[in-house]
C-alpha cells in the first residue's frame, strides 16, 4: 500500500475526517453524543474504524498514537471498570479482518489483566490469541504486510511473559479447585 504524507486526509463516508499523523481525539468524538447504553457508542465505532484503517495502511505513526494515547483515553472514559467490547462486537466494523481482530484481542486481554481479574476461560482465550498472534509473525512463508510500532511489539512479548507468570500463580492458588483443575485438564497445552 502506498504511504501517505502527514498532511493527506483520510476520508471515509459517514465517519469524521482525520489527518494522518494526528491521534484520534476521544474528546472531539464524544462531544454532544447521545448514546444508547446497550449499543457500542458511535465514537467507539469511529475509533475502531480509524484504528483499523491505520493498521491496514501500515501507518505506524498513527498506530503508535492510538496505542500510546487513544486506547488509554478510551479505557478511562468507557472501560475503566469493565471489559472492552468483545471481538465479536467489533468484527463487523473491521470487515471481519482476522489479523486486526487478533491485534484487538491482544489489547482486549491485556486490559482485562491490567484493570480486571481474568477468568480461567479468558486466560485460555488469551493463550490461544497469543498463539495466533505469534503465528502471524513466525509462521509466515513470506514477509507479511504489517507494520507495528516497536513499543507495541515489545509490549506484546512482555505481556506474554507476564500472563504466563500470572497463569502459573493462579494455577498454584487454585490447585484444589475442582472446576479449575477440570478446565486445565481439558486444555493441557495452555501456558
Amino acid at each position: 500500500l502506498p504511504s501517505m504524507s502527514a498532511t493527506e486526509e483520510i476520508v471515509v463516508s459517514g465517519l469524521p475526517t482525520y489527518q494522518t499523523g494526528e491521534e484520534f481525539s476521544i474528546e472531539e468524538a464524544t462531544n454532544s453524543k447521545n448514546e444508547n447504553s446497550t449499543a457500542l457508542p458511535s465514537y467507539f465505532k469511529e475509533f475502531i474504524s480509524y484504528f483499523h484503517r491505520s493498521v491496514c495502511k501500515n501507518q505506524v505513526a498513527d498506530i503508535h498514537s492510538v496505542y500510546e494515547n487513544s486506547i488509554n483515553k478510551i479505557t478511562a472514559k468507557l472501560f475503566s471498570e469493565s471489559r472492552w467490547p468483545s471481538v465479536d462486537k467489533i468484527a463487523p466494523l473491521v470487515k471481519n479482518d482476522e489479523q486486526f481482530q487478533i491485534l484487538y484481542q491482544e489489547i482486549y486481554f491485556r486490559h482485562i489483566y491490567s484493570k480486571l481479574q481474568p477468568t480461567t476461560e479468558e486466560r485460555i482465550a488469551s493463550w490461544n490469541n497469543y498463539n495466533k498472534l505469534f503465528g502471524i509473525f513466525l509462521d509466515a512463508e513470506k514477509p507479511i504486510d504489517l507494520e507495528l510500532p516497536e513499543q507495541w511489539l515489545w509490549d506484546m512479548i512482555d505481556e506474554y511473559i507476564y500472563q504466563f507468570q500470572n497463569f502459573h500463580m493462579a494455577k498454584l492458588k487454585n490447585k484444589k479447585n475442582a472446576d479449575f483443575v477440570d478446565l486445565l485438564t481439558n486444555h493441557p497445552d495452555v501456558w
